[in-house]
């Protein structure tokens, strides 16, 4: 079985309880990317803030930058996405470990943003990508599907190996 870690940023928790259940099915570590100045959590400015890094690819310093990535094998990357892109503590991520050839699968979770495209930002970048899912925000109806997609993910990834 190979070594294994999700690595995830959260904004409302959506990505975060997706990272949580995936990683239990694999039987993987788990790593939360938390910025060190936080995004506004209401109003305009959260937009105006989230979406202008994420549009312009910033890559915001992270408080748990200690992890030792090279003792795994496959990372599999979840993120929100904003204004059609990653959020930035995914690239922030990205920087200061260059991983991008464990990348093997990513999850997105969505509120209405372009998943399209962000996934195909991370088809280019991840050389080793295999496997995705698109999940949506719990305020969205189609969120019920979520579990059930985490699970395929889960299941394409151990039959992966």
């Amino acid at each position: 079985m190979k070594k294994r870690v999700v690595v995830y940023y959260s904004f409302e928790g959506n990505t975060k309880r997706a990272a949580e259940q995936l990683a239990e099915k694999l039987g993987a570590d788990i790593v939360e990317l938390r910025t060190v100045k936080e995004i506004p959590r209401k109003g305009i400015r959260k937009f105006f803030v989230g979406g202008g890094q994420a549009l312009f690819k910033k890559c915001p310093p992270l408080w748990n930058m200690e992890s030792d990535m090279g003792k795994y094998e496959e990372i599999i990357l979840g993120t929100p996405i904003w204004a059609g892109k990653c959020a930035p503590a995914i690239n922030s991520f990205l920087k200061a470990y260059p991983v991008e050839e464990k990348v093997a699968a990513v999850f997105t979770s969505s509120g209405g943003g372009d998943n399209k495209s962000c996934m195909k930002d991370f088809s280019r970048r991840f050389s080793a990508l295999k496997y995705s899912a698109a999940l949506c925000d719990s305020r969205n109806p189609a969120s019920k599907d979520n579990e059930m997609y985490i699970q395929r993910l889960a299941e394409d990834i151990m039959h992966g190996e």
